[in-house]
This record gives C-alpha cells, structure tokens and sequence, in this order.
C-alpha cells in the first residue's frame, strides 16, 4: 500500500486501520476520499470527491492553516477532474485569507470538545 511521505514522517503508516475506524463512522464515499485525497486521481468513482479534499488541503497549507509541516509547496494544483477555473480557486483563496481566523476558531472549538 502506498503511504505518503508526509504520512511516514507523521507516523502515520498503519493505514488499513485507519479506513476501518472511520468506516465505523463515516460512509464510503468519505472513508475514500479521505484515503485518497492525497493522490486523487487514484480513488476511483471517489476521484471527484477526494479532489476536493486535495484541493482544500492545498489550500490550508499555502494560507497556513492548520499543521502543514516544514515543507509546504507555494503551487497550488489545480485537479482536472473538478474543471475549476483558476480564477474560482483564487476567490476561494481570497476567501479562506479573509475568513482564516474564523476557521482557526471554529476548528480550536471543535478539537476541545
């Protein structure tokens, strides 16, 4: 199985588990695209969904939010599958800069709960 190199620094590297705990929780669809949204195009009929998660995790990581590790690459690549102009990505970025402390705190709520 493929484990990122993110996922071994993190140590991260029992991933059959992982998809079976969330499977518990969440429905394929998520369990998957989770999985996958490291490397979408390799999630199947799931490869929409996890483009979204890629794209938002890239997205957190160059407005630096959340943990994004040392290395984080200034491109931002945009998934093909989802057929998004850069110009929509770039109001999303817009967006997401704007609203960056407010996500910080929603997701600081959510964690201490």
């Amino acid at each position: 199985m493929y484990v990122s190199l993110v996922e071994r620094l993190n140590g991260i590297q029992d991933l059959p588990s992982i998809p079976n705990t969330l499977n518990k929780v969440l429905s394929e669809l998520f369990v998957e695209a989770i999985r996958y949204h490291h490397r979408p195009q390799g999630a199947g009929p799931y490869t929409a969904h996890a483009s979204v998660l890629f794209l938002a995790d890239q997205l957190c990581k160059k407005l630096q939010i959340g943990w994004h590790g040392e290395d984080v690459d200034n491109r931002l690549l945009n998934p093909k599958t989802l057929s998004l102009s850069q110009d929509i990505i770039k109001g999303v970025a817009i967006y997401m800069k704007e609203q960056k402390n407010e996500i910080e705190r929603a997701w600081d709520e959510v964690l201490s709960t």
